[in-house]
């Protein structure tokens, strides 16, 4: 006797692979607003990268107070700066000049003040100094030092105009010296014929 087969159970359906989930989209980064710059004042400007700055290292003196006149202790007082500029003490001059001037403002001691400015490193200052007095003094040694103002803050062009300048003026002791520092100007510059002319006249004019 033949066992009847028995039945065959269904398959069971086989569940759809689970979706994988869902990955959030990362939000697109939002523009940022840059913060507004501070208002520039106009003392806060910024200086043109051409501009020429120059810093005063030297002593300014404090503005003179006119003392009652007293020509002795003037010219005392300018005698004891002059000792200390040949001592190349030129910051202490700068005082002593100053308070002489106070007693008896003349012009020799005005160039020798704005002298040891210059020496002490306030080229600025003594270049201010040295333009007034070439307002009121005709004289080649104020356009020299002048010049020679210029020089040092590498102006060389105004320099250069006055050096010829003091030397135009002639018949002055110190006529040679302008235009001997012209002619290192013109040396320089590779003008070598207004070089050699101009330190020929200084030579023959040196004292």
């Amino acid at each position: 006797k033949v066992a009847s087969a028995q039945p065959t159970a269904a398959p069971q359906p086989v569940p759809p692979p689970a979706a994988p989930p869902a990955v959030k989209q990362p939000e697109p980064p939002k523009p940022s607003v840059p913060t507004p710059a501070p208002a520039v004042t106009k003392t806060e400007q910024a200086t043109p990268p051409d501009a020429k700055e120059t810093k005063n290292v030297g002593v300014e003196p404090a503005p003179v107070v006119k003392r009652e006149p007293n020509p002795a202790k003037a010219k005392e007082l300018h005698a004891e700066g002059m000792a200390l500029m040949k001592a190349f003490k030129y910051a202490e001059a700068v005082k002593v000049l100053a308070e002489s001037l106070a007693y008896n403002d003349n012009s020799d001691c005005a160039i020798d003040l704005s002298v040891a400015m210059m020496e002490s490193g306030d080229v600025t200052n003594a270049l201010l100094r040295f333009q007034d007095l070439a307002t009121s003094l005709r004289s080649a040694k104020v356009y020299m030092y002048v010049g020679h103002c210029q020089a040092r803050m590498k102006n060389l062009r105004e320099a250069g105009a006055w050096y010829r300048r003091g030397a135009a003026l002639g018949k002055e002791q110190v006529d040679w010296e302008p235009r001997w520092q012209l002619g290192q100007l013109e040396l320089a510059d590779k003008n070598f014929a207004d070089a050699a002319k101009s330190l020929k006249e200084a030579e023959e004019m040196a004292p």
